[in-house]
Parts: C-alpha cells; structure tokens; sequence
C-alpha cells in the first residue's frame, strides 16, 4: 500500500549546553533489519546564520541519549519501522565527516542538498548530525524517509 514503510520525525528542540560542537541527533538502522534507510527530505528550524550542522557515519556512541518517537506518515498503516532515533547521544568518536552545513540565513531551511550525499543509511550503520552555535539556543530538526529491503 502506498505511503506504508514511510516515517517520520520532528524534535521539540534541543539546546546545547554550551558553543562546542555537540551531538544533537542520532539515527540508527540496526545491524539485522534487512531494510534500508532512505531520507526523503530534513527541516531545520531556529538556526542562526552562524550555526553548523555537521553529519558523521560510523560514529562511536557510548550512551544513545533520549528516544525520539517515529511517527508513520500514514497512520492506519501496518509496518513498524526498524529505525531508531535518539536526542543528545554521548560519543567518544564522531566517526568520519560527511557533510557540513552552515546556516546562510536565519530561520528555516531545508537541508535537501546534503541528502544527496546522505541519502541511505544501511543495516548496522550511524548517522550523527552535531550542532555548534555561537550562541547557545534551541534548534529543531524533522526528517521524513522510507524504509525499503537492503537487497534492492
């Protein structure tokens, strides 16, 4: 059925403690699920022209942080989804740079041009994203994708 291995995300805002960089965001497709993780589309929201988001694969977590709930796109639909999201992870390695976005702008913004270097994430892999901010203040984060067998 259409719109049935589609999920969804949306933190109510997190503040770093202070202007280091600092992880914000987890995604996890664990080791065993047979699916792959396909971002549709990321919405930032409340960042400042001087922020950064930078976004790591294969980082080491020491503590997963605070679960985030993944919604389904279409509420009567009947899979679950295999991914795992978490806020404020503890790491003792970022792993390795993929991406960094700096906030031209203030307010919201997509962040669609780095899904292309993004886009999957495979069974038993991590995707941190980090903030670092001039100054201290909530930043929001959405994220939409789909969830399709790993062997297609």
């Amino acid at each position: 059925m259409v719109g049935q291995n589609r999920f969804a995300i949306a933190n109510d805002g997190f503040t770093p403690a202070d202007t280091s960089e600092t992880p914000f965001i987890l995604f996890r497709n664990p080791a065993g699920s047979g699916k792959l993780i396909r971002f549709i589309e990321m919405l930032t929201s409340n960042i400042s022209s001087t922020d950064r988001l930078r976004f790591y694969r294969s980082p080491t977590i020491t503590a997963v942080g605070s679960v985030i709930n993944v919604n389904k796109i279409r509420p009567s639909g009947t899979i679950t989804s295999i991914a795992q999201v978490y806020l404020n992870p503890t790491v003792s390695n970022v792993g390795f740079l993929v991406s960094t976005y700096i906030e031209g702008i203030t307010g919201v913004s997509m962040v669609q041009r780095l899904l292309n270097e993004l886009r999957f994430i495979e069974p038993g892999n991590d995707l941190l994203i980090t903030t670092t901010q001039a100054s201290a203040h909530i930043v929001n984060i959405s994220a939409e994708w789909s969830e399709d067998s790993a062997t297609v």
